[in-house]
Parts: structure tokens; sequence; C-alpha cells
């Protein structure tokens, strides 16, 4: 059954996409959607999407309507981006302890999950913890995500010193959440920090 539309899927597909859903995907062209501005710390990004439907809709789904199957599909379309770096570390962007009781997931540790299984590239849970909360970046305006403080983050030097991070999100947006993770990961002794996401929100 195709995770968009729920028609039944040709045999052998395997993606959990069908034809018609395949054809309305909001892959990220770049010649039409150059890249963002890289902040201060990132050394590469990279996506497969643009936030757009029928894939923003998945997001939303994951992460408010406990569609957990959704993100390893989403996962299979950001493999192909997952940067070709020795000494790697899959790190997911961490949620705040208090929205990960009510959430009872990481939708970022699900992607990074599937990312590692099928890559073979390492990873860990606890390389990166977020020790502020703040309101969720969807209630804030575009300029309010921009100040999101780099003490909101910290990160484990025993995990991270002297390794290449592939720092793994949902979403970028303004890259605000990606200057502050690279920020404490690089203090920590990261060498690199390379950011893959799912979707790509174009300003």
């Amino acid at each position: 059954m195709c995770i968009a539309c729920r028609d039944l899927l040709p045999t052998g597909e395997p993606l959990g996409v069908c034809p018609t859903c395949w054809a309305e995907l909001p892959f990220w062209k770049h010649e039409l959607e150059p890249m963002p501005h890289l902040p201060k710390g990132v050394d590469s990004f990279a996506a497969p999407f643009l936030y757009e439907k029928p894939v923003k809709n998945w997001i939303t789904r994951t992460k408010f309507s406990d569609r957990t199957e959704l993100a390893p599909v989403l996962a299979e379309f950001m493999l192909s981006h997952l940067p070709k770096i020795k000494n790697a570390l899959l790190v997911p962007v961490p949620l705040h302890s208090s929205r990960l009781r009510g959430r009872l997931f990481n939708q970022s540790a699900m992607l990074v999950r599937t990312i590692s299984k099928r890559s073979g590239v390492e990873w860990h849970h606890a390389a990166l913890h977020r020790v502020q909360k703040t309101r969720p970046q969807v209630s804030k305006t575009r300029k309010q995500r921009q100040q999101l403080p780099n003490n909101a983050f910290y990160a484990d030097e025993k995990l991270v010193n002297g390794r290449n991070i592939i720092l793994v999100d949902d979403i970028w947006t303004t890259g605000s959440t990606a200057r502050a993770c690279a920020t404490v990961l690089k203090k920590a002794g990261a060498k690199r920090v390379d950011v893959l996401t799912a979707t790509y929100v174009a300003p």
C-alpha cells in the first residue's frame, strides 16, 4: 500500500510510493532552489526533498500522529545524499527531555537508525544533548528561529572528539539548529560537521 495515497503498490516496489505519488515528490532541484548560506561551523548540507507536500505531510504525521513507519521511508531517500567521509559518526539532533517524554520518540533518531543500518556508518544517541528547553520551531517566525542560542545543546567530548560528525534532522529551515549544534560539536573536538536532513525549507 502506498504510504501517500494508500493505493495498492506494484509488485516489488521497495520504497512504499506508487508511481503517481512518486511523480509528485518535491525533489530538491538545486538549479531552481540554490543551496542556502551555510552558518559558521557547518561544512556541508544535503537533503533529498523540499519541505512541500506530500513529504511535508509525512513529516507532520511522523511527529504528531505517531506514524513512525514513515521515518524509515524518508531515511531511504536520504541515503543517496549521505556524505562519504571517513571516521564518520551519525548524530541525531536531540529533543529536550521534557519533549521526548511527551512524544516518546525522537524522529531524528529514527532517521539515523535506518541510515546507520543501511550504510554501516556508526551512530550514537548520546553524542549530543539538548539542555535548554525552547519553544517548538514550528510555532516560531523565521526571525525567531534564527535566534536559537548555542548553549541550547551540549556535546560529549568523549564521543565526538576527533570524529567527522554527520548531523541528522528532519527539516532545515534557517540553519539555526545546525549552527547551534555545530558550534558545540566543534568545541568538543569534532573535525567536521556535515548536515543531512530529509527536507529543506526554501526561503
